[in-house]
């Protein structure tokens, strides 16, 4: 039991690694494409709530520890970084309804919860940083716009994009490859 646990854990340490090294990717201005959030919610739909926490957790933590990270003060880093990446792990509320869906091969219930899962997951992470955007990034505000609606542009513009990309990659792995999904 203990090393099934230590597996479980382990995959999960690889997970937020890839998450990691997927931030290196670079983006456009003003657009953050985070790529991170596949094998978080991956991870957490084979694993669960708590165990998905736990890694989005770890994954938000890596930026501060070596980088890259914009900290501006603690608590903003903090809300930044590890509460915007502990949410992913709430995709794992949607695990066992979505792995029943996949084993018993009803696709489409796998994708809708895959797509659930997705869409809380990337709302959560970017309330995070639309809070933050009006905190503590107010004084970067562009094209005379109130902190409130700056932060809700460009968060939200980067909620939408995120949403959609994940969702596409997402569904597209699924579909191609579901034992991905599955954990033994």
């Amino acid at each position: 039991m203990e090393r099934k646990k230590l597996l479980i854990l382990l995959e999960g340490v690889v997970m937020a690694a890839l998450a990691m090294a997927l931030s290196f990717v670079p983006n456009p201005p003003n657009v953050d494409i985070a790529l991170g959030i596949l094998p978080i919610v991956v991870y957490s739909l084979r694993r669960g709530l708590k165990m998905g926490l736990i890694i989005g957790l770890l994954y938000g933590i890596l930026p501060i520890l070596i980088g890259p990270a914009y900290v501006l003060t603690p608590v903003q880093a903090i809300l930044e970084y590890p509460v915007a990446n502990v949410v992913l792990g709430f995709s794992g509320l949607f695990s066992g309804h979505f792995l029943n869906q996949l084993r018993s091969k009803n696709t489409n219930g796998a994708i809708q919860s895959l797509t659930l899962a997705i869409l809380l997951a990337v709302f959560l992470k970017y309330l995070a940083h639309f809070m933050a955007g009006i905190i503590f990034w107010s004084k970067y505000v562009q094209w005379g716009l109130s902190p409130v609606v700056y932060s809700a542009v460009i968060n939200g513009g980067s909620m939408l994009i995120n949403m959609i990309i994940a969702t596409l990659i997402l569904n597209i792995m699924l579909k191609k490859n579901p034992g991905i999904f599955l954990a033994e």
